[in-house]
């Protein structure tokens, strides 16, 4: 993961690839305690439950893909991990205001 947020990360905000968003520690500014990263998706309707594909049209339908989530090694166990998902569930909820986004309680993949 430290590779991804070195080499990566920028390369991928400024292609238009993904965003990363991190965490870092309030008394050292400079440290990365967890980050995420999101990206653009689709899938074709036939991967979803026949539930799920109720009132669906039959192109492929857009969604954001959650692609990368890390903690640092010696802040796991405290719950950073939940609240990096929070906070990425919390933004795709708000992108589907902006920019049509399916949401699933159960993911196709």
């Amino acid at each position: 993961m430290n590779t991804y947020l070195r080499q990566l990360a920028g390369q991928h905000l400024r292609d238009g690839v993904a965003t990363t968003q991190v965490l870092v520690d309030d008394e050292v500014p400079s440290r990365i305690v967890g980050f995420y990263t999101l990206a653009a998706a689709q899938f074709a309707l036939g991967e979803l439950q026949e539930a799920d594909r109720r009132r669906l049209p039959r192109y492929p339908i857009p969604a954001a893909r959650l692609a990368r989530l890390g903690v640092a090694r010696d802040e796991q166990g405290q719950g950073l991990g939940v609240a990096l998902l929070q906070d990425a569930v919390k933004r795709c909820r708000a992108l589907r205001g902006e920019v049509g986004v399916r949401a699933y309680r159960r993911c196709p993949w």
